[in-house]
């Protein structure tokens, strides 16, 4: 059992006590692929490169490798807040 897997286990309690009307559609923990979020983006997985490089995205690297960079979906929806 990794931290992360305990971490989620807390938050989905958590976020279970809470009313229907509160939950998000989707899971803010959730880890994505450079290339699912360049797809979310509708754009190149070099562009989610650069702005991760740039500090404008976070990103979580898993073995120190690119290959291996995630981003939380969090990450992701704050990144596009401020796009708006």
């Amino acid at each position: 059992m990794t931290i992360e897997s305990i971490i989620r286990d807390i938050v989905r309690e958590e976020v279970s006590r809470l009313p229907p009307n509160r939950l998000s559609a989707h899971d803010p923990l959730e880890l994505l692929t450079i290339g699912a979020v360049a797809a979310l983006l509708s754009t190149s997985p070099d562009y989610v490169y650069d702005r991760v490089a740039d500090g404008e995205l976070a990103a979580v690297s898993l073995s120190g490798t690119r290959r291996k960079m995630r981003i939380r979906r969090s990450d992701l929806e704050a990144f596009i807040r401020t796009r708006l």
